[in-house]
């Protein structure tokens, strides 16, 4: 099995912050709301930086959304041991 991301980094901010305008937050809300420091959620949105799952979760929580990972086989990815 091979885990890649369906997802670029900054197609995950972009989505990050959509959702929470459309909640109508600012970032120190949201920040405050899913227990990470501001300035970890700025650099999510502003693809700078690379988020470990459990701080995904938080987001996605207190977002009112879920953050699953999928692992799936990939045929004819040939992985190196």
């Amino acid at each position: 099995m091979v885990l890649l991301w369906d997802m670029t980094r900054q197609e995950v901010g972009e989505v990050i912050r959509a959702r929470r305008k459309y909640l109508g937050h600012s970032q120190s809300v949201m920040a405050v709301k899913a227990g990470v420091a501001l300035a970890t959620l700025s650099k999510i949105e502003n693809s700078k930086g690379i988020p470990d799952t459990r701080t995904l979760g938080k987001i996605a929580a207190a977002m009112g959304m879920k953050f699953v990972i999928t692992v799936t086989p990939i045929e004819d990815v040939q992985v190196k041991p």
